[in-house]
């Protein structure tokens, strides 16, 4: 097929495939260049691709990159096997000094699901399960994942309805981007009576691959249990487990 009777839809295309081949980002004229496009045609598609999302340019950088709209595409499409197998050991470890549900959550579309969890073993106490699905306005996990997204996905979720599952439910958008501010500031979440009466978790974000907060990792149990541990304590664990996570799984990729 001549670049004349190509369609411009398999232009778009070899520049995403272009892009993706490249692993740390590639220049204009590099894309160019390996996609065999003319620089002003080039300029013109990824220019395109970078206002619906599916490519995005590098802060400070003239490099272009995967954009969040398409990882976001790859991510739900992908099974999160080896999600599994990096989590387990240190969701044992943190069970195994809080003595509470711990858990990974992922996004999901617009709501996030449980991957994996751990709870105690051989004890007569019950344990909160996070469930299967929720919303993201009323989680740790979810409010962790969302705050880290880009602009126009959280306008998006947060223009849906929202319920109101306890008095503590924050269903109010001004409230609630200001506490997406402060998940970003301080890098967790809390859920305090939000999404069920007598629950309390928190959650830090979880980058697998080193850049992106697709995945948060949580631990929950009854708030009267949960408080005689301080927040400060539970959240710096939560962080270092996800940050040992995150150095296991990109060696595994490496």
């Amino acid at each position: 097929m001549t670049a004349k009777s190509e369609k411009p839809l398999a232009r778009y295309a070899r520049i995403l495939e272009t892009v993706a081949a490249s692993g740390e980002g590639m220049t204009l004229s590099n894309i160019a260049r390996t996609a065999g496009l003319q620089v002003g045609t080039a300029h013109r598609l990824v220019n395109s691709l970078r206002e619906v999302g599916l490519l995005d340019q590098a802060e400070g950088s003239r490099s272009y990159l995967l954009g969040p709209r398409l990882l976001r595409m790859l991510h739900v499409a992908s099974v999160p096997k080896a999600v599994v197998a990096v989590a387990r050991p240190f969701l044992r470890e943190l069970v195994a000094e809080f003595g509470e549900t711990v858990f990974i959550a992922r996004l999901a579309g617009s709501v996030v699901e449980t991957v994996t969890l751990e709870q105690p073993l051989g004890d007569f106490r019950s344990y909160i399960h996070p469930g299967r699905e929720w919303p993201m306005h009323a989680t740790a996990t979810g409010k962790v994942i969302l705050a880290n997204q880009d602009s126009d996905f959280i306008d998006r979720i947060l223009a849906e309805p929202r319920v109101r599952f306890t008095e503590n439910t924050c269903v109010e958008e001004v409230v609630l981007r200001a506490q997406l501010d402060e998940v970003r500031r301080t890098g967790f979440a809390v859920c305090d009576n939000e999404m069920d009466v007598g629950a309390l978790s928190y959650a830090c974000p979880l980058k697998l691959d080193g850049r992106h907060v697709f995945f948060a990792l949580g631990i929950v149990g009854f708030a009267e249990r949960m408080r005689r541990v301080p927040a400060e304590q539970v959240c710096q664990a939560l962080a270092r487990s996800a940050e040992a996570m995150t150095e296991r799984s990109l060696r595994m990729a490496a």
